[in-house]
């Protein structure tokens, strides 16, 4: 018996009380499911799906007439980000799951959200892309569209047919608002056939291709700058303190007590340029041993991981598999960012809203100023440019729908935004100080690859050879290889894809190969760190760019065996 007809099954049984605690349920699936029913990371995510609430959304929406689809893919988009992944496949068919047992939908709606090697039925393969438009005659950037955002689970219920194109508002100009769409249609139209293109499925991998060796990096030579910086400032701060000791600075002393007093506050001084002094009061001091070892090496691996029912930032040595925790403050900690001189990490803190606060190696646990900013109090993964001056980052408002790209300063603070709209998937990654690529959903359904030049303010999308209308995510640089990675997923219904990689001319793709998921360069290019399935758990796996299909999976011995593992960073987002 399919395991959704099992749970209707228990539904039918026990009563639809069964889901109203997670608790219950989990005790429920594991005395009535066989053992080979389900597997391990199944029955997480489906009593995840209750305890976090999202279940409970989707009934509450479809007792006011929502949509089901819809309510499914909206609810399915911030389970995901609850638990700290970047792509809501595998939570919509949870909820799917759950509302076939309780009888909301149908098996035909069922069908549409099935996972591999879950379905009821084969669920119908996506309608193909539509051709490129012909020069001249349309805006070639993202426009309006019902869509779901992969990446945090954004979701909109708006029309679905094409609205008038984002705007690209240049550096110190307000941004420019597009036409307001059309009213919402009660069911997307459909999208007119066009001839069938998909991804090449069946190869041989080749080696993979050896870049030319870069010139010296920039992110030593800049380790190397701030080391001596760090340490000149340590010797000036010893000096101040015993002068200040001795009595031979009470003047200065008593000035900054003074004007503490008048503000209110009492701040540290900081040698970390991206956290400042602040009167916030949801800074947090820095008591934590934890937040005074978070400068990570480049051997270890930032990911979140789900342990009892809490997300928390780890750092995980990809040679020793060795543990430490990074941050714990009672919350979710999701979707991590390092910074160009891995001293700082940004990332999102729940529960709802998510906002995005960073932890540094000398100023603790900081609330980043994006948050402060209405349009970014809800906002996604942010990206460093390589020069680490610039962060691009995809921002909302007080919902889960993204509203567009924005542009901040290299401590987070004063986004503009330069490019709008509703479709942007997952976090943009920038192959140099001036561009980035990014992630836009198209109307028809196909996630493609596109990118932003900051000096012309204009977007296009990327013509990949051989890869026309393939459904393409998760794009990551390494700036030491000069390749970016990115996945092509045969199966646009599943979170993973086989790995494939392009030079900076992004016109030459190479697979790679394998079925992975979250790619992202280690800070020396020759590695990967992915995720893969293990007994239904998602766990981190390191991939050798010179044997990409034996992937190495780290077995983090001093993490519970179930713990599940979100999406990582190694080198600079």
């Amino acid at each position: 018996m399919a395991l959704h007809d099992s749970l209707r099954e228990l539904v039918q049984t026990r009563g639809a009380g069964v889901v109203d605690e997670s608790e219950e349920l989990r005790g429920a699936l594991d005395d009535f499911l066989a053992e080979d029913e389900a597997s391990l990371g199944e029955l997480n995510l489906l009593v995840d799906a209750v305890r976090l609430g999202a279940l409970r959304r989707v009934r509450d929406v479809l007792a006011h007439g929502a949509d089901p689809e819809a309510a499914i893919r909206q609810a399915g988009a911030g389970l995901a980000r609850d638990r700290g992944t970047d792509d809501p496949t595998r939570s919509c068919w949870a909820l799917a799951t759950l509302c076939y047992a309780l009888d909301a939908i149908d098996e035909q709606l069922l069908d549409l959200f099935a996972v591999g090697g879950t379905p009821s039925a084969p669920a119908s393969a996506p309608e193909p892309p539509s051709g490129p438009t012909a020069p001249g005659t349309a805006d070639p950037h993202p426009t309006r569209m019902m869509s779901v955002d992969p990446a945090d689970g954004a979701a909109s219920v708006g029309p679905s047919v094409p609205a008038p194109p984002p705007v690209v508002a240049p550096s110190g100009s307000a941004p420019v608002e597009p036409a307001p769409p059309p009213a919402p249609l009660a069911q997307p139209p459909a999208q007119p056939p066009a001839p069938p293109a998909a991804p090449p499925t069946a190869y041989t991998p080749p080696a993979p291709p050896v870049a030319p060796a870069p010139p010296e990096r920039r992110g030593r030579v800049g380790l190397v700058v701030l080391a001596v910086v760090v340490v000149l400032l340590a010797v000036a701060a010893t000096g101040w303190w015993l002068l200040r000791d001795d009595g031979d600075d009470a003047t200065a002393d008593d000035d900054r007590t003074s004007e503490a007093a008048s503000s209110g506050t009492t701040t540290e001084p900081t040698d970390d340029p991206t956290t400042e002094p602040t009167d916030d009061p949801t800074t947090e001091p820095t008591d934590d041993p934890t937040d005074e070892v978070v400068a990570v090496g480049e051997e270890e691996i930032v990911a979140p991981f789900v342990i009892d029912g809490e997300s928390h930032l780890f750092a995980v040595d990809a040679d020793n598999d060795q543990v430490r925790q990074l941050t714990d403050d009672g919350g979710n900690e999701l979707l991590p960012s390092v910074s160009p001189d891995r001293s700082t990490i940004a990332y999102q803190r729940g529960p709802r809203p998510f906002e995005l606060w960073t932890v540094s190696a000398s100023g603790g646990l900081t609330r980043a100023p994006l948050a402060d900013e209405p349009a970014c109090a809800h906002s996604g993964r942010p990206a460093w440019s390589t020069d680490a001056s610039r962060v691009a980052i995809v921002c909302s408002g007080d919902d889960d729908v993204p509203d567009g790209i924005y542009l901040a300063e290299g401590d987070l603070s004063a986004p503009e935004l330069v490019l709008s709209g509703t479709g942007f998937a997952g976090a943009p990654t920038w192959i140099d100080d001036a561009r980035f690529v990014y992630g836009v959903i198209s109307p028809d359904g196909v996630r493609r690859l596109w990118l932003y030049d900051t000096a012309s303010t204009a977007g296009s999308v990327i013509e990949l050879s051989g890869l026309e209308g393939a459904d393409l995510t998760h794009p990551d640089w390494s700036e030491d290889q000069q390749q970016l990675v990115f996945l092509v997923h045969p199966d646009p219904e599943s979170e993973f894809g086989e790995l494939w990689v392009t030079g900076p001319d992004l016109t030459d793709p190479q697979p790679l190969g394998g079925a992975y998921g979250h790619p992202a360069w280690a800070p020396t290019g020759d590695r990967l760190v992915v995720t893969t399935l293990v007994d239904g758990v998602e766990k981190l796996a390191v991939v050798r760019t010179a044997d990409p299909l034996s992937p190495q999976v780290l077995e983090t011995p001093d993490l519970p065996e179930d713990a599940e593992v979100g999406v990582p960073a190694w080198g600079t987002r």
